[in-house]
């Protein structure tokens, strides 16, 4: 009854569609404006009036459509997690609000935008690389966290390539410009380890989304949570003496996680040796 009733209801597709070889070489991520997804996504291939879209179905890897990029080895600017941080999801309604300029692009470390060209048909485009997403960079300026906003960075005048706005209430010394330079010495999932030379102080920028459970050392020395910087993004702080800077992400959830899994385990062992000692006593006195 289920197959004669979904029949053409359900479609299906190949599972070559998942295991495609084709990877794309791209310079940092790409970025998908709201309207182009939606146009892709709504009226192109997962509409609402059919289950077969005019176009291949292996079109859209092509186009990048989230998130089969990650089966290309592409990293995109676009989240479908189905959680993300508030920061996250405001700075991508303020990039879609507005047209960001390439300093905003360049921020996010983004090497193609996808769009439509004259024959209505969805290209990547690429931009030209013109900065690192993990780079040496000094502070415009300590902002509070209840006074940052999303539009403060993206309609700033100011090189926030250069210079960062600095999101804190603690009180840190800011100045601008840096002199010196770094080497990225391993990273992988949930940790960077970098070697600097500096000659003043300055911030480590790095091109990732700042949330709770990120934290540095110094020269093997924890210092405690990253900087949220220009609204979304991480920094470091780092002097003259710095030498190695790391950063993990090590979120204390975790740590309280494997503590109370710990301790209901010894629990259940103890009220198990518990349960064994006292039928073994019931044996004997039977006996």
């Amino acid at each position: 009854d289920l197959v004669s009733a979904g029949w053409g209801l359900n479609p299906g597709i190949k599972t070559d569609f998942y295991s495609t070889t084709n990877k794309y070489e791209l310079e940092g991520r790409a970025w998908m404006p709201a309207d182009i997804e939606y146009e892709l996504k709504f009226n192109r291939f997962l509409r609402f009036d059919t289950f077969a879209p005019e176009e291949d179905w292996e079109t859209m890897h092509s186009v990048m459509l989230p998130n089969l990029p990650m089966l290309q080895g592409v990293e995109m600017v676009n989240n479908f997690d189905p959680l993300v941080p508030g920061s996250f999801q405001d700075w991508i309604d303020g990039i879609n609000a507005e047209k960001p300029d390439p300093q905003i692009l360049q921020m996010m470390n983004v090497g193609a935008v996808i769009g439509f060209d004259e024959q209505d048909l969805a290209t990547v485009n690429r931009l030209e690389p013109t900065s690192s997403p993990i780079r040496l960079t000094g502070c415009a300026g300590i902002i509070s966290g209840s006074e940052i906003e999303p539009k403060i960075v993206l309609q700033s005048d100011l090189n926030l390539l250069e210079n960062l706005l600095v999101i804190t209430e603690d009180e840190i010394e800011c100045h601008p410009g840096s002199d010196g330079e770094l080497n990225i010495v391993e990273k992988r999932n949930g940790y960077l380890k970098i070697n600097v030379d500096v000659n003043q102080p300055a911030w480590i920028f790095w091109s990732q989304t700042r949330s709770p459970g990120w934290k540095f050392k110094i020269d093997g020395e924890m210092r405690g949570q990253t900087y949220q910087v220009n609204y979304l993004f991480q920094g470091v702080p780092v002097g003259p003496e710095a030498e190695v800077v790391e950063i993990i992400y090590r979120p204390d959830s975790i740590i309280w996680g494997g503590a109370i899994t710990g301790i209901s385990l010894l629990l259940v062992l103890g009220t198990l040796l518990k349960k064994k000692g006292s039928r073994n006593e019931n044996l004997v006195s039977g006996s």
